[in-house]
């Protein structure tokens, strides 16, 4: 099974959501700073997946930054019912935190010119300075190996 953490952006919360779920919070500044993905908006623009790390398991964890991320846990579900496959081997999960929405609109501005690298640096530091919250947000979650996903289907064409 291979875990995807979406979010409005994928290399900010969606991040640390993942080294939470791998985990790495103990000592997550130092983490952050080892990885190349924190805050690499060129990357989020690409709207792919973008690969973190694999779990103890082997299994692949990749996070997903696009505006209508709360679509793609359906969207990837009824793509697996309709190509007939009985089980998925994608748990999606959905980070959906306070304060994401300045950090997304931050990223956003960080495509200016000239002064877009102000805003990426804003958003790092407001990431980091919510990072508590955001771990202690993260390990409420239920946990992605112990949920349930049920298939949505489509609606019938009358």
């Amino acid at each position: 099974m291979n875990y995807l953490f979406a979010g409005k952006s994928g290399v900010f919360e969606t991040i640390i959501a993942a080294l939470v779920f791998l985990d790495r919070d103990k000592e997550i500044e130092l983490e952050l700073e080892k990885t190349s993905l924190f805050g690499d908006i060129e990357e989020d623009n690409k709207r792919e997946l973008i690969f973190v790390d694999y779990d103890r398991q082997g299994n692949k964890v990749y996070t997903l930054g696009t505006p209508n991320y709360m679509l793609v846990n359906d969207i990837s579900t009824e793509l697996c019912r309709v190509a007939g496959l009985k089980h998925m081997k994608l748990q999606v999960i959905e980070i959906n935190l306070k304060g994401m929405d300045i950090t997304y609109y931050l990223s956003r501005l960080g495509k200016l010119p000239l002064i877009g690298s102000w805003f990426i640096s804003l958003a790092k530091i407001w990431v980091i300075y919510r990072k508590d919250q955001i771990i202690k947000e993260c390990k409420k979650m239920p946990h992605p190996k112990k949920r349930k996903s049920t298939p949505i289907a489509a609606k019938p064409i009358k």
